[in-house]
């Protein structure tokens, strides 16, 4: 073997490496830039959920509430049929 394959071969090898390095730079700065992504989106998801979120002790309260209300103006509006169907209905909910 002379010279001119050598170099050949060595020369190669070494585009081989160096498209195989580059090929893992770009799908590792691909992954990054995703990961990057989806923290961000989790990070906006985590902001909406804790700036829409309810506790349940004041959830079911504020339905109780409601119940005892609706059940105060069924009592008061005992004498017209048609406000104490709609009531029922709310009440009950169903038809």
């Amino acid at each position: 073997m002379g010279w001119v394959e050598i170099t050949s071969i060595i020369a190669v090898v070494i585009s081989s490496i160096g498209i195989s390095f580059a090929f893992y730079k770009h799908n590792n700065d691909q992954h990054t830039r995703i990961y990057e992504r989806l923290d961000r989106v989790k990070k906006d998801l985590l902001k909406d959920i804790e700036k829409d979120y309810a506790r349940r002790d004041l959830c079911s309260m504020t339905h109780m509430q409601v119940d005892e209300k609706l059940r105060e103006i069924q009592s008061q509006t005992a004498l017209i049929p048609r406000i104490i169907a709609q009531l029922e209905i709310l009440l009950n909910g169903k038809q």
